[in-house]
């Protein structure tokens, strides 16, 4: 999975960028294809959502198995042809973490303010010997808009992660262990595959709980 800050310019840029990965295939089948894998049936009904998103600050996700999928149906590739290895920039789609080295201080703050820009969850893993520790934070999100996250009554949001954890990594060798809460937590001793599938479950199921102003953020605005 990968997340593209929906923005028309980026959105131009994107679309510009597929045209030169795929010369033959159409400019309109381009702007479906593109549309599918933003979880859209069609263009137009991306165009219409790109006037109301929330926040465009904060990236949706970008399927390229559905992109290609779409490219299939309008007959712009072939069954065989496999997809460009990187046809675009990173600046434009990129995980929704990062694997960063355990001492590279800069990387692991670029990341940091990535995501404080996007106000998304801080996702991210160290390699460990063999193994990697997959950490979460939302510092980096909106405070007037995660309070699900931040408070977790009853321990809701923290008992799916835990759940998620668990499915993901039966099975794996040695005795990972989840630590944290809904906030902010680890998981170590866990493999490169299990760590990827582990960060898009937690990254879909904190970023599903950010949305609407808090209560009391409600509140405060409405009495001043």
């Amino acid at each position: 999975m990968l997340l593209f800050q929906p923005t028309k310019s980026n959105l131009a840029e994107l679309k510009e960028a597929l045209r030169t990965a795929y010369p033959t295939a159409l400019s309109s089948h381009l702007s479906e294809s593109i549309a599918a894998a933003l979880g859209f049936r069609t263009n137009a009904a991306l165009k219409v959502r790109m006037k109301h998103f929330p926040d465009p600050r904060r990236p949706i996700e970008f399927y390229w198995d559905q992109f290609r999928k779409r490219m299939l149906e309008l007959g712009d590739i072939a069954t065989d042809q496999a997809p460009p290895s990187e046809p675009i920039s990173t600046e434009l789609l990129e995980r929704c973490w990062r694997e960063i080295s355990p001492d590279d201080v800069e990387a692991m703050n670029d990341w940091f303010h990535r995501c404080k820009t996007r106000g998304v969850p801080y996702i991210y893993t160290i390699r460990s010997g063999n193994c990697l520790e997959l950490h979460w934070d939302c510092i980096t999100t909106d405070g007037d808009c995660d309070c699900e996250i931040r408070e977790d009554k009853h321990g809701v949001v923290v008992k799916l992660l835990f759940s998620s954890f668990q499915n993901l990594s039966r099975g794996q060798k040695g005795n990972p262990q989840f630590d944290g809460s809904a906030f902010v937590g680890s998981i170590e001793g866990i493999s490169s595959d299990c760590a990827e599938s582990i960060a898009e479950h937690f990254y879909n199921l904190l970023s599903d709980r950010i949305g609407s102003p808090c209560q009391t953020a409600q509140g405060m605005g409405a009495s001043q």
